[in-house]
């Protein structure tokens, strides 16, 4: 980021920008950022006319992320190359939690978890396989009025539910890294003292 203002705190910035040609042909930007930024600021380091730079508050976060995926899907763009896209530190933090746990007693003390939680997975929209498991991404429950005036609601998927399968799997874990660390152990000590 060039310069830095007292506005901005310490914490990385984190942004989603979508790319959209004009009618007149120029490429102009939206931006979702996590955080306030005055429009003269913005205007100085971008080096834009004033009316250039349209900023606003938002107070909707559905409506909000409704914004930006509306000029991502739109087709027909002539841009070529990326259209959109967002910070590393949001990109990490929406990667998917890879586990794999080698030797027979973690195998199957995952398989004794992933057996416990089965129904709940299933009944937030995941999926429990013979080979692992998906436990869909956390979203907030929504209601909203369709075209007729009837009340809709989509479930929501609590962020608990990840937290509790890795809570569970972890407590069924530490037992078993703790007998292998004292059969490691043992064995070390035993060899170190052989005398040939």
């Amino acid at each position: 980021m060039i310069g830095r203002e007292d506005h901005m705190n310490d914490s990385p910035l984190s942004y989603i920008w979508v790319a959209e040609v004009q009618k007149n042909g120029n490429i102009h930007f939206h931006l979702l950022v996590d955080r306030f930024m005055p429009v003269k600021w913005l205007v100085k380091i971008w080096n834009h006319a004033p009316n250039s730079v349209n900023v606003k508050r938002l107070n909707d976060q559905v409506h909000a992320v409704n914004y930006m995926l509306k000029y991502m899907k739109k087709g027909n763009c002539p841009i070529e190359g990326k259209r959109y896209g967002m910070t590393q530190n949001l990109l990490d933090a929406i990667k998917p939690v890879k586990v794999r746990y080698e030797g027979e007693d973690k195998r199957e003390a995952f398989k004794k978890v992933r057996r416990e939680m089965y129904w709940e997975i299933e009944k937030n929209g995941g999926i429990v396989s013979d080979f692992g498991l998906f436990i869909p991404p956390p979203k907030r429950e929504r209601v909203w009025r369709d075209k007729q005036g009837n009340v809709r609601k989509t479930e929501g998927v609590s962020r608990k539910l990840s937290e509790k399968f890795l809570d569970k799997l972890d407590k069924a874990m530490k037992p078993i890294d703790f007998e292998q660390e004292v059969d490691e152990a043992g064995r070390q000590y035993y060899s170190d003292d052989v005398p040939f």
